[in-house]
């Protein structure tokens, strides 16, 4: 029987979404989970292992490529959409294709921190049955989004993502922008997955909704002002 598991990663300045995270998702879900560290402290690290495995991303060295070595053209326009906090955005970013190739299960959920999940997630683990990989596209509905993907984790299509990275960063902002250019270039038939797994709270919450993602700017005032109650 196949392995099934949820894959999450946390640095050290994200470090207050893992309690309200991890309240949502356990209340309604039971799969175990690893946690990437991509530079948390020792005390939430501490905190991740008592309630699932840690897995350090084995990142090629300089990865991603340094600002003086981006097109003045590109990272200007990235500056002009997300400031100069993109360099620093980028060095997690940049982690996820290489800390998924390290699932320990057979058939991963990835999310994103910054996620609630409010019902059991089986119908989207059972969603990569199908080609190996499913995904909820962007608002706009031009791409997928990164932040929320079933994948198994033997997919060809996985390891090449972390490969294609060590050499693209120059040209890509993120890893999402990584995934898509396989996805499209290889045409490969990705599920297209209905946007309440992956639901922005910025254009409302339906009764179907089954993850909440605060994707953007302001995030820690959304989750403040909206769910506040005390972790533990």
């Amino acid at each position: 029987m196949k392995t099934e598991g949820i894959l999450t990663g946390c640095d050290e300045p994200h470090e207050w979404m893992l309690k309200i995270w991890w309240h949502y998702y356990s209340q309604t879900n039971t799969y175990p989970v690893a946690f990437c560290d991509f530079g948390m402290s020792k005390s939430a690290r501490i905190w991740c292992e008592k309630r699932g495995t840690i897995i350090d991303p084995k990142v090629p060295q300089n990865i991603p490529v340094p600002k003086e070595d981006v097109d003045p053209k590109l990272w200007i326009e990235w500056e002009q959409t997300y400031t100069d906090i993109i360099w620093t955005s980028r060095q997690v970013w940049f982690q996820k294709p290489y800390a998924i190739t390290q699932s320990p299960f057979d058939k991963t959920i990835w999310l994103d921190l910054d996620t609630f999940v409010i019902k059991p997630l089986t119908p989207l683990m059972e969603a990569s049955d199908e080609s190996g990989l499913a995904m909820c596209r962007c608002y706009d509905k031009s791409i997928f989004n990164s932040g929320v993907i079933s994948f198994q984790t033997k997919l060809p299509l996985i390891q090449e993502w972390a490969d294609t990275t060590t050499t693209t960063t120059h040209k890509f902002i993120g890893d999402q922008d990584v995934l898509n250019y396989l996805i499209q270039t290889q045409n490969f038939p990705i599920k297209d997955m209905p946007t309440i797994f992956n639901r922005r709270f910025q254009h409302g919450i339906t009764d179907d909704t089954f993850i909440i993602h605060f994707s953007g700017a302001f995030k820690k005032e959304m989750f403040e002002k909206i769910y506040s109650p005390n972790f533990q």
